[in-house]
């Protein structure tokens, strides 16, 4: 799914209980977050809060967008599992 144009961009804040849980959802999965390794070759120069690593960065956003097709009962999805709501907060 894309985004889309025209669309409240801060509206998911509206669900931010929601996107909170999830977030804790994916800490709580580190060791599956870790398991990524497409992210071993992200390379930065930049330096980020509390010494965060652009590999960590890249393996704990693959596993969030992961998640939402399977987040909470471990389903997957088959149908677009995105809202719009959902592509903004990841951006």
């Amino acid at each position: 799914m894309s985004c889309k144009k025209g669309i409240d961009k801060y509206m998911f804040c509206t669900n931010s209980n929601y996107y909170e849980t999830l977030v804790q959802y994916v800490k709580g999965k580190s060791s599956d977050v870790k398991k990524d390794e497409k992210c071993n070759d992200v390379k930065t120069s930049m330096t980020f809060f509390n010494n965060v690593q652009a590999k960590d960065i890249c393996e704990e956003f693959k596993f969030l967008y992961k998640s939402f097709s399977t987040y909470p009962d471990g389903k997957t999805v088959k149908n677009d599992p995105f809202s719009y709501y959902d592509c903004y907060f990841l951006n």
